[in-house]
């Protein structure tokens, strides 16, 4: 364990740190990514050197309430890519920051349609252990990200076609408050 702590970040770890950076991420979220015990004081650094503050407090949530519906559209989106990488046998962490790379490309300095990448990280989290899901619209196919403790309204509309959304129901039950996927 001792190699560990000293271990140099390569070359590679450096552009990821400046890339993580350059999109606004967390400190808490780059380090999660890396991994490695010097990737906070070098992404400090780096902010530093860009003259910016690093973002911080709790990650937000894709279904949120107060999240705008473009917004709400491109977190869909861009779990759809998630899971089809996941499905093609990339591993989680390289298909999330897959996703969010052609997402910086696309709109990464457009206020409007960029989502922030602490919330793209906590969905796919949110994805990966069940707490969010993608469902499919009946009506048109389109699929979105519901939250397993959300309430669905009778009222609801699907995010991409605007129909009455019928129930879903989650796939995993609370056994003594431990959840259990069926």
């Amino acid at each position: 364990m001792q190699g560990y702590k000293n271990k140099s970040l390569t070359s590679k770890e450096f552009s990821l740190i400046e890339e993580l950076v350059e999109w606004g991420s967390k400190i808490k979220d780059i380090m999660w990514i890396v991994g490695l015990p010097k990737t906070e004081l070098y992404a400090k650094q780096y902010y530093k050197r860009m003259g910016i503050r690093p973002p911080n407090g709790l990650p937000g949530t894709s279904t949120a309430k107060t999240v705008k519906l473009e917004k709400k559209m491109q977190y869909s989106a861009m779990a759809v890519q998630y899971l089809n990488l996941l499905d093609d046998g990339i591993g989680k962490k390289e298909a999330m920051l897959s996703v969010y790379r052609l997402h910086w490309i696309e709109y990464g300095h457009d206020e409007i349609q960029n989502v922030k990448p602490s919330t793209w990280f906590s969905t796919t989290k949110n994805i990966d252990c069940g707490i969010e899901d993608l469902i499919s619209c009946l009506t048109c196919g389109g699929k979105y990200i519901l939250g397993a403790d959300v309430i669905q309204e009778v009222s609801d509309r699907c995010i991409w076609c605007n129909h009455l959304l019928t129930f879903h129901s989650f796939k995993k039950t609370i056994k003594k408050g431990v959840f259990i996927q069926k």
